[in-house]
């Protein structure tokens, strides 16, 4: 034991008479530098009370007050600084204010302060200060109507406090820090739970940092305060995050405001602002995301909005239509239900969206950049039928996304003399998100429908609303690129560099017994056609999704080369099709999925041209012709399908020439999966995801689909599909993984994989012999998942004892089995 550590521990033996001696001589011996006075407060030291040592203190005294509990009313008035040590409390006892500081350059540390009054009309406070360069620190105030209340207390500082309000309905509770008349105060580092507001009236010159707001009304509310700061702040779960009004010269920073839904449910929003200079600050998962109205009030004091993350809101960005002077560059509107919301009649022809050549980058941007500068070649044009109408009316918000918005849309883009007005018009739109690498993600409850959209747009190869938003900019200037290998990304500093690609562990490391055994790498599947010098096509890593508080995908980590074929196997609800879910985008998740080095999260629409998807039951429309269906898909893939086989070549290639002339809805099931691998392969991607490929299948049907996928995988299609049928594993895949309740148990080559006749083998053992029956086990070959009180044994078909007799060899007891069998 350390010195120190053994001092620490004896102190409590010592006395609160001792320590108060102690604390004395350490006061004498400062006096030596620093003659001020020093008193202390315990119940054996001549100070029984803070309020008897601050009587008899003098000015710049020392109040040392230990650790107890001391009745509130505390008035500090003339200069002094009161130092709790050992976290003593003053308890106002539920009655007006417990602390009260009317002298400059006082100073309270260290407290805990509860207990106050609950009026309203007499603004009962923790700490009231009504002197200028007053210090609050590092107390904790709980239990307290107001928090921390400054009335014309210029220059003081709140820093590191931690507050909670009373337990109140939001309407009658106080503030947790309070400004009033306060010029050049400094609030840093502090944590506020439950109060109503934190208000800045009439304060300017003043700095809000790296505070946490949280659960309250608003989380910030600024008034009459020019030339403030707000940088590196949390606003959480509150009514509104931040909102900013009638003030000039405003830094807003680094901020985060995330999950605030309230009735009004902006994350931060400004109201009769000028010259607000608002950078890096992350906007993610609020009813509106970022509300402007009103500002600028002058013409030549613009606002300048640039690198902020604006993302997953119901409403990216809020607008008042005469605003004027206003300039956004090198923001990112991410997956927002609704990029911009007008808020009125008119349009935003006064906002500068692009500066210097540098827009924003939208999400649901269908340009492309031939030139590789990072900025597109055509516009960005929002302009949707439905948003119009929802902003001059909005009951209709109610019908966002639905088949009714949807028809209004395919109307307006059908017939131009529905044309809505344009939005926004973005000159110069990034191609790349500038985002944080840890950007926080909204809880999967809390995402806005527009993802949900999204991803259903894009499980049916992102054609629909995709192609025709971009059929107009095709025919300006040409259509999207095909799949490329990413190359490099943007920081925020317009670095390009090559990607990362790390080299993921294909075995989840969580402990739960997941097994790689002998023979599990490509290595050992001896296929020639995977090639070993190049990153992997698909790379997931530490993949989690939740339903709720369900786990249904437990840090799955994988990688897929060229020309390799991997299975996932696995009963049903393993989470084989969530997997593939995810990859595709359609679902939010933890961890990282890459295709062709593209995030998907981050830049989907150039990862998932680099994949096609066979879906188990793919839907097509029944009275189209197999010809007019996949010329259909061809046209609107544009440049992708240019670069790959036309639809005569993929009529071919996929058997279908026989049947290009019959109705979708004539084909049999074999016919409409191949039809659906025909469309998967427009532009040839590189990658093919397929769940259950064969379900559902006559035999004939199931081996002519399998040989034409045998033919992809020769060809260096990788493969990676969702396997139910163990003749499925035996034909393609080079590699199996073994998924269970979310997680992957075990995996192996697919020369070593028994689950050929689709059964399982559960052995109810638990503890020692739990672990040596699965020891011995892998050691002969089989595929065990371990679980608390049993086994389970993939077992081959004809040799389901096979596992008992291993048992029984290595001298195993085995006094009970199941048999469980899978299709």
């Amino acid at each position: 034991m350390s010195r120190r550590l053994a001092r620490t521990i004896a102190l409590p033996a010592l006395g609160l008479a001792a320590l108060a001696a102690a604390v004395a001589s350490a006061g004498a011996r400062a006096g030596a530098t620093a003659p001020a006075a020093s008193l202390t407060v315990c119940p054996t030291c001549p100070y029984h009370t803070p309020q008897q040592a601050l009587a008899a203190a003098p000015p710049g005294a020392t109040v040392t007050v230990l650790q107890g509990q001391y009745q509130g009313a505390l008035l500090i008035d003339h200069p002094v600084r009161l130092q709790g040590v050992g976290g003593p409390v003053i308890d106002g006892g539920g009655q007006g204010t417990v602390v009260r500081i009317t002298a400059q350059d006082s100073r309270i540390e260290g407290f805990v302060v509860r207990g106050s009054g609950t009026s309203l009309d007499h603004e009962d406070t923790g700490v009231s200060v009504e002197a200028p360069e007053v210090v609050v620190a590092n107390n904790r105030l709980e239990d307290v109507l107001f928090g921390i209340y400054l009335k014309q207390a210029p220059g003081s500082r709140i820093e590191t406090n931690t507050i909670t309000g009373k337990a109140l309905p939001l309407a009658r509770r106080g503030d947790g820090i309070r400004l009033w008349y306060s010029r050049g105060v400094t609030i840093t580092g502090n944590t506020v739970t439950g109060a109503r507001d934190d208000l800045l009236w009439f304060s300017p010159d003043s700095t809000v940092a790296n505070n946490q707001f949280r659960a309250g009304r608003y989380g910030l509310h600024l008034m009459y305060s020019d030339d403030c700061r707000a940088v590196g702040n949390v606003f959480e779960d509150d009514a509104v995050g931040a909102y900013f009004m009638y003030s000039v010269g405003l830094r807003l920073e680094r901020n985060l405001a995330r999950r605030n839904r309230g009735p009004t449910g902006i994350g931060i929003g400004l109201r009769d602002m000028d010259r607000v200079e608002a950078r890096d600050n992350l906007i993610l998962d609020n009813h509106v995301g970022l509300y402007v109205y009103e500002s600028p009030r002058a013409s030549d004091a613009p606002n300048l909005f640039e690198d902020n993350v604006v993302a997953y809101n119901d409403a990216g960005l809020a607008l008042d239509p005469a605003l004027r002077g206003d300039v956004f560059r090198g923001n990112s509107f991410l997956n927002n239900q609704q990029q911009v919301r007008l808020d009125g009649e008119g349009t935003l022809d006064g906002i500068t969206w692009a500066w210097h050549g540098r827009g924003n980058f939208w999400s649901d941007y269908t340009g492309y950049d031939a030139d590789g500068d990072g900025v597109g070649d055509v516009p960005y044009v929002s302009r949707r039928m439905f948003e119009q109408l929802a902003s001059a009316h909005p009951e209709l918000r109610l019908f966002l996304l639905s088949p009714a918005a949807s028809a209004i849309d395919w109307a307006a883009m059908a017939f131009p003399v529905f044309t809505p007005n344009t939005v926004v018009l973005d000159p110069s739109p990034l191609v790349r998100p500038l985002l944080a690498a840890d950007l926080p993600l909204p809880h999967p409850s809390r995402l806005p429908l527009g993802t949900a959209a999204l991803g259903m747009l894009l499980s049916t190869f992102g054609l629909l609303a995709g192609a025709l938003r971009g059929r107009r900019a095709r025919d300006r200037a040409g259509a999207v690129a095909p799949c490329s290998p990413a190359v490099g990304t943007v920081s925020r500093d317009e670095i390009a560099r090559p990607p990362t690609f790390t080299p993921f562990p294909s075995v989840s490391g969580d402990g739960r017994g997941a097994e790689t055994l002998p023979g599990a790498t490509a290595e050992a599947s001896g296929e020639a056609e995977v090639m070993r010098g190049e990153p992997p096509l698909l790379q997931v890593h530490n993949l989690v999704k939740r339903f709720g508080t369900a786990r249904v995908v437990d840090d799955i980590s994988l990688a897929v080369r060229r020309g390799e074929a991997v299975a996932l196997w696995g009963p049903n609800g393993a989470g084989k099709t969530t997997v593939l879910r995810c990859i595709l985008g359609l679902l939010r998740y933890q961890g990282e999925v890459r295709v062709a080095g593209w995030d998907v999260r981050r830049d989907p629409k150039r990862a998932l041209r680099c994949l096609g998807y066979v879906a188990q039951e793919p839907a097509f429309h029944a009275e189209l012709t197999v010809a007019q269906t996949l010329a259909f898909y061809h046209r609107f893939k544009g440049a992708q399908a240019a670069q790959g086989a036309s639809v005569a070549e993929l009529l071919d290639l996929t058997g279908l020439v026989p049947h290009r002339e019959k109705r979708v809805s004539a084909l049999s099931g074999g016919m409409r999966r191949k039809l659906a691998l025909a469309v998967a392969l427009i532009g040839e991607p590189p990658l093919l995801l397929l769940d259950e490929p064969t379900a559902n299948l006559d035999e004939q049907s199931r081996r002519d689909l399998l040989a034409l996928l045998t033919q992809l995988k020769q060809r260096g299609t990788a493969l990676l599909l969702a396997a139910h049928h163990a003749d499925e594993v035996q034909v393609l895949a080079d590699r199996v993984v073994r998924l269970d309740a979310g997680a992957i148990v075990a995996e192996v080559a697919a020369a070593g994989f028994r689950g050929r006749g689709g059964s399982r083998l559960r052995l109810p053992l638990s503890g020692s012999p739990r672990d040596e029956a699965a020891r011995a086990l892998r050691e002969r070959g089989y595929v065990v998942a371990e679980y608390p009180d049993h086994l389970v044994v993939e077992v081959g078909a004809g040799h389901k004892a096979s596992p008992l007799l291993e048992l029984s060899r290595a001298g195993i007891s085995v006094e009970d089995f199941e048999l469980e069998q899978e299709s």
